[in-house]
């Protein structure tokens, strides 16, 4: 009961998001900027609140943690259009100067987003997965501390996996089709070389 009452509050606050983003298009608006001004609204992480039987919390690489939408609103961007290409924060340095016409470092990650952007769909020669991690342990008093936060890990995301692989050399899979709750670790039950060729590429 305690975790259905934080989750309905969180999503309640979610309004505030709403009214947030229409204080800023008036403001656009009234100041003559609208037309030539792109916001995006997002977020940095997801929120677990009971899923997987887990103390409300953030870190982990399950979906509800890890996926989160992006939504864009601004000159050239196609008014209900919806783009699935796998993308991550990584990406916004690059979008923002190609935008600006500046020229993205060579040594900077990421992808520009403004072809998807502009036109909706996603490159042929987009990303097939991306990458999270927990390098980091909390404890009591960080605003990210709970109980059960999960040890360090790297994850890689694609459409139809999640592999984790956890500092002690751990490892759980899930299969993004059959399960898209997350529910099955796979790891020990899929043909080895498939485990093998997803860990040699969150490797790459």
């Amino acid at each position: 009961a305690r975790i259905d009452r934080t989750w309905r509050q969180r999503v309640r606050s979610a309004q505030s998001v709403a009214d947030s983003v229409d204080t800023v298009m008036a403001a656009l608006r009234a100041t003559g900027r609208l037309d030539h001004t792109l916001v995006l609204v997002t977020s940095d992480n997801g929120f677990h609140a009971g899923n997987h039987r887990l103390s409300p919390g953030k870190r982990t690489a399950f979906r509800e943690d890890s996926v989160v939408p992006l939504v864009a609103i601004g000159p050239g961007v196609r008014a209900g259009a919806t783009v699935d290409a796998v993308t991550s924060t990584i990406d916004f340095g690059p979008t923002f100067t190609e935008l600006l016409g500046a020229h993205t470092p060579d040594w900077v990650d990421g992808c520009s987003l403004a072809p998807l952007l502009h036109t909706a769909t996603t490159p042929t020669d987009w990303r097939t997965a991306t990458l999270t991690e927990n390098d980091g342990l909390s404890r009591p008093g960080d605003p990210d501390y709970t109980v059960q936060s999960p040890p360090p890990y790297v994850a890689m995301r694609s459409r139809q996996w999640l592999l984790v692989t956890y500092a002690s050399g751990e490892q759980e899979l899930y299969d993004e089709v059959s399960d898209p709750y997350e529910l099955v670790n796979v790891a020990s039950t899929v043909a080895p070389d498939v485990l093998s060729a997803l860990t040699d590429q969150s490797r790459e």
